[in-house]
């Protein structure tokens, strides 16, 4: 059984006298002691994914799923109660700007306990005790000092780690971390990787990674799912998304990092356009007006998912490479991709 497993989740929210779809039929499956990077540009819907699952949606949303269930739990049918007794307790969140998640009228040893004394029912000494080890574990250097201070008092990467700290003070089973290392400079991303790496292997934990830095990504994930306009293109393991990559969109996301290609200016290759506005239906391909590849069976219907070996990609082009409309494709994708953009 998967600690976590998403059947066609989708979510709206209106628009006026309209209705924007931020995230359509979106699936995802993570093991115990798994790390899963979610990637994809901004306004992709990796954010309002993970948020959607934890029930944390703003009131006007409309979230609806096929299945959404949490070590067994179908945690769709849960009550508002229910579910923030099991988000506190067993799921944490660490989120992207810390400086806005923590509360800068609370210390950071209040933030910290808060949540232990009341899902975990134990003393305010415990919790204190807890909050000073898991600080000393993240790598925070006089950690009693640290619990009477407030967040305006630390840098961004100790504020971080104390993210990191607090998401782990009731021993989750699960944690979603949203691109817990934007802000930070290289040095203290390599570091706060490393900590994901070695509390996952000491805990078994499942780790949720939302995050644009393929790097990032090459670091960290056992498996990888590309998202584009609030749908996933392709998912599979790190591996095959990095060496076998099949959806032309996760192709020229790869084109695109640090070190890949570039044209006769020395410039990197870049994807021309914007993600699509998700307001009108889209009958074909989201990705249909920004790739190289496109076809006129793209724009007919929505493409297929295919499936090789657990590597699932949503495209008209086969396993073998031809497209219904164009036979063939002239060459590997991946180098028409990248030569195009």
């Amino acid at each position: 059984m998967s600690l976590l497993s998403v059947r066609n989740l989708n979510v709206r929210f209106p628009v006026g006298d309209e209705t924007l779809h931020a995230v359509r039929g979106l699936d995802m499956r993570l093991e115990r002691g798994e790390t899963l990077c979610i990637v994809g540009e901004s306004g992709s819907g990796k954010s309002i994914s993970s948020l959607a699952i934890a029930d944390l949606l703003p009131a006007n949303a409309d979230r609806r799923a096929d299945e959404m269930r949490f070590d067994g739990i179908d945690i769709v049918g849960l009550s508002v109660r229910e579910m923030a007794r099991l988000r506190g307790s067993r799921i944490g969140f660490v989120f992207q700007d810390p400086m806005t998640s923590l509360n800068p009228a609370w210390s950071i040893g209040n933030q910290l306990t808060e949540g232990f004394v009341h899902h975990r029912l134990g003393s305010r000494a415990e919790a204190r005790a807890r909050a000073v080890a898991l600080l000393e574990r993240v790598g925070i250097p006089n950690a009693r000092h640290r619990l009477g201070q407030y967040p305006h008092q630390l840098s961004g990467g100790l504020r971080q780690r104390v993210m990191v700290a607090m998401a782990l003070m009731c021993d989750p089973d699960l944690i979603f971390a949203d691109e817990p290392t934007s802000a930070l400079d290289v040095t203290i991303q390599i570091q706060l990787l490393e900590l994901f790496r070695e509390i996952q292997r000491e805990r078994h934990l499942g780790l949720v990674l939302i995050t644009h830095d393929l790097g990032v990504v090459s670091r960290i994930a056992d498996r990888v799912a590309v998202i584009y306009a609030g749908q996933v293109v392709e998912s599979g393991t790190a591996r095959q998304i990095f060496g076998d990559p099949r959806h032309p969109y996760t192709r020229a996301l790869l084109a695109s990092m640090p070190g890949g290609k570039v044209d006769a200016r020395g410039h990197l290759a870049t994807i021309p356009g914007v993600v699509p506005g998700l307001i009108d239906p889209i009958p074909g391909c989201a990705f249909v007006d920004r790739c190289a590849l496109a076809g006129a069976a793209c724009r007919s219907a929505p493409p297929p998912m295919h499936d090789h070996r657990a590597h699932q990609w949503r495209c008209v082009i086969a396993p073998d490479g031809t497209r219904p409309d164009a036979g063939p494709a002239a060459g590997p994708v991946a180098e028409e991709t990248a030569d195009a953009l």
